[in-house]
């Protein structure tokens, strides 16, 4: 039986989903940065903000609890980078992983973090700047990466709340 819900966030768009998800799920949701009442392998979903493809403190969160299912959040569209998720991160084939949008705060980024994706973005624009036929979801990241935005949406949530609901009855069957 799952727990908790436990997760790690920067700019506050994986918190937010976490939030969400304690209430569909009516779970508790902890921080990765705050204290956390559980006791070793307890069965958890863990939420990440995705950096480079890698969930971050999921490393971390495996090594201590009994992980269930994965939610990297990034600026990719939902659903858009599981394969990715789940090879970077050596995530075994039996934990359903899941990828939802979240957005992209440049005044909350600190430090490293700041200097990083301002960088990237600048040559990200201009490469998607230069595509002739832009995609819906092109055009969006485009807009994101110059004005930044906030994406989250309970849709993101969907496929991950539809495994839980399959998983639970499962479970009481």
């Amino acid at each position: 039986m799952i727990q908790a819900i436990l997760y790690l966030s920067n700019t506050g768009f994986t918190e937010k989903y976490a939030q969400l998800l304690k209430k569909r799920l009516n779970i508790p949701a902890y921080s990765m940065k705050s204290s956390i009442p559980l006791a070793n392998d307890s069965e958890i979903i863990y939420l990440g903000w995705l950096k480079a493809g890698f969930v971050s403190g999921y490393k971390k969160a495996a090594k201590k609890y009994k992980i269930r299912a994965v939610l990297g959040v990034g600026i990719g569209g939902d659903g858009s980078q599981v394969d990715n998720i789940r090879n970077a991160n050596q995530i075994p084939d039996e934990i359903p992983v899941f990828s939802a949008k979240g957005g992209y705060a440049p005044e909350r980024l600190k430090g490293l973090w700041r200097f990083i994706l301002n960088m990237k973005f600048k040559s990200d624009i201009k490469r998607y700047e230069q595509i002739p036929m832009r995609t819906a979801d092109e055009d969006a990241v485009l807009d994101m990466m110059k004005n930044g935005g906030d994406y989250v949406s309970e849709d993101g949530l969907i496929p991950l709340i539809d495994w839980y609901n399959s998983t639970v009855s499962d479970t009481n069957a």
